[in-house]
């Protein structure tokens, strides 16, 4: 027994008028798609991705959870801050971030667009040790508790402020840029709440270097600053950069 069905008067009026029109031409407008979204937007004086050097390699990952910061007063260099392991993790000059056009930026990880000045590695930027292994069993995640934890950060104008604890110390560090006599120098500003307990700071890898260079020096517990006794560290720091 065969049952039919009627089709319904909608759908018989479009198969008609489509069989009317089955010689006519439709005319469709060209419409053009901006191949990169993200590079013409106004992100202000961060953004918070992952960055890779390459954008299909995973082993290329600068860093996993950065927060990359426009510094100077003409806002042509970027610092990146790892929340992860409260470090500087890349600087550099030129763009801000490089986005790829895939799913309009969305796709691949985003990587520097400029000149790369240095970088400071996977291990911590701190440590209450003087040691800077990487205490974490993964690659990634926070470094445990007891050693520090990314709190947040402060805008104000164009500056950004990062707030971090280090052990028992509470730390406000804000980063920046100047040049002198055409030179660019990257600057980190902290400021420390007292504590007991020594701290040392992984600045950077320097050129030609075989380990991190880095100034352990001594809290100062009544200003809560970063004592560097005969200044080794400053003239370190100068001569890498």
């Amino acid at each position: 027994m065969t049952q039919r069905f009627p089709l319904p008067q909608r759908w018989l009026q479009l198969w008609l008028l489509r069989l009317l029109n089955l010689g006519s031409v439709w005319p469709v407008a060209a419409q053009t798609q901006r191949l990169d979204q993200m590079s013409p937007m106004d992100h202000g004086p961060f953004v918070s991705s992952t960055l890779a050097a390459d954008p299909l390699n995973p082993r290329s990952i600068l860093v996993y959870k950065g927060i990359a910061v426009k510094v100077g007063a003409a806002s042509d260099a970027v610092m990146v801050f790892d929340t992860d392991l409260l470090r500087v993790a890349t600087a550099w000059t030129g763009g801000f971030i490089k986005w790829y056009p895939a799913r309009d930026g969305l796709q691949e990880w985003p990587g520097p667009d400029g000149f790369t000045h240095f970088s400071t590695g996977q291990r911590p930027g701190w440590s209450r040790n003087q040691a800077f292994t990487d205490p974490r069993s993964r690659p990634y995640g926070p470094v445990p508790a007891a050693l520090g934890a990314y709190k947040g950060l402060y805008v104000h104008g164009d500056k950004v402020v990062y707030s971090y604890t280090v052990g028992a110390s509470n730390v406000l560090e804000m980063p920046g840029f100047q040049r002198v006599q055409e030179r660019p120098i990257f600057t980190r500003t902290f400021n420390l709440s007292p504590t007991k307990e020594s701290l040392s700071l992984h600045v950077l890898h320097a050129g030609g270097a075989h380990r991190p260079l880095h100034q352990p020096g001594r809290l100062c517990r009544d200003f809560g600053r970063l004592c560097d006794p005969g200044g080794v560290g400053r003239r370190a720091l100068r001569n890498a950069i």
